[in-house]
């Protein structure tokens, strides 16, 4: 009985995920990076002149490994659970204890803008997820790799400057552990 109850669910969820324009645009142009025709959608149309999603064209080859329309939702979640790992570990290095850095977790996974990424369709934008929390913590114990992820989410779309500018004016211009309280 679950298992007839869980493929119900499934065909209810497959059925109103092959309803969403953006899915349908992002697969059909990451499959065709993936094999060699660019950034093309549709017959005679070009990604790029609606986005520039360079970051994107890497993801087009992981259709070699599993060639599935469900590949790009797996990628997102992993992004998801990628960046929550990451952020989990800068608390801990940080030096907050397992529960802090457990509520902080929490806080993030939680969060309202992730939880809409992830429960609507695919989109290139969703992969911030996994990419702001890498820069952070480049940023914060490893700089000399901070500019692959800052490559990364540049080549996301061309607006996503817009999320890393905070964090980067944040970074360039603190005093080392200023944001610790002083000890009298």
């Amino acid at each position: 009985v679950a298992a007839l109850i869980l493929y119900g669910v499934f065909n209810a969820y497959v059925n109103l995920w092959y309803q969403y324009f953006y899915y349908g645009n992002y697969t059909q142009t990451l499959w065709n990076c993936g094999h060699g025709n660019g950034f093309h959608m549709y017959v005679n149309s070009n990604y790029l002149t609606t986005h520039l999603s360079f970051s994107l064209a890497p993801l087009g080859l992981l259709f070699w490994i599993w060639d599935h329309p469900f590949l790009l939702l797996l990628v997102q979640w992993m992004s998801y659970c990628i960046g929550g790992g990451i952020l989990y570990g800068a608390a801990r290095k940080h030096g907050l204890a397992p529960e802090l850095s457990a509520a902080f977790l929490f806080f993030y996974l939680g969060y309202a803008y992730c939880q809409s990424a992830l429960f609507s369709q695919f989109h290139g934008v969703a992969l911030l997820m996994g990419l702001l929390p890498w820069l952070y913590y480049c940023l914060c114990f490893s700089r000399r790799w901070a500019w692959l992820p800052l490559v990364c989410i540049l080549g996301i779309r061309e607006d996503a400057f817009v999320n890393i500018v905070p964090m980067l004016l944040y970074f360039g211009f603190r005093k080392e552990d200023s944001w610790r309280p002083a000890r009298y």
